[in-house]
């Protein structure tokens, strides 16, 4: 049986490789602002639900976008501001020095008690063994995760749309 080849041409293969790299170029541009988008919306959320008391919790929850070097890509997300950390964390009563008659050691009788740390926005986020969670993170990501991938999906369709 003998086989025959045949010969296709493509016409205009240039200028489709060129729009899929314009194409290429325009969505590496626009991801990152586009998920940026998106985690605003869950910020603002945040930011809406979380308990206040000073409104430090509430300044204090930012959307950042964080490139990872190694692979050329980008996170973006809400989360706490960590040049607010002197901020939030807290300490605890301190714990009363032993007594004379209840101590054990000579280190128990002389080392000075040293309060509690903790970070406040975790303590409000999940509770402490003396206060129940008054969470606000989850349940604002909870409620808004779609509105934020419609949010980038508008984005980047516009950005793939505009490209011709």
């Amino acid at each position: 049986m003998a086989t025959t080849r045949r010969t296709i041409k493509v016409d205009g293969i240039e200028g489709l490789e060129k729009n899929l790299n314009n194409i290429q170029d325009k969505i590496s541009a626009v991801l990152a602002p586009a998920a940026k988008a998106g985690a605003d919306i869950i910020r603002d959320e945040a930011r809406r639900r979380a308990p206040i008391m000073t409104g430090n919790l509430r300044r204090g929850i930012i959307s950042q976008i964080t490139w990872d070097k190694g692979k050329s890509a980008a996170f973006a997300g809400a989360g706490m501001d960590k040049s607010m950390n002197e901020t939030f964390v807290k300490f605890g009563q301190p714990q009363k020095r032993a007594k004379l008659s209840e101590a054990k050691t000579l280190k128990q009788l002389v080392k000075a008690p040293t309060p509690k740390r903790y970070y406040y926005p975790s303590a409000q986020e999940y509770g402490t063994k003396n206060m129940p969670a008054n969470s606000f993170m989850r349940p604002a990501f909870d409620s808004k995760k779609n509105a934020a991938r419609n949010e980038i999906k508008k984005i980047v369709t516009a950005a793939i749309k505009g490209v011709r």
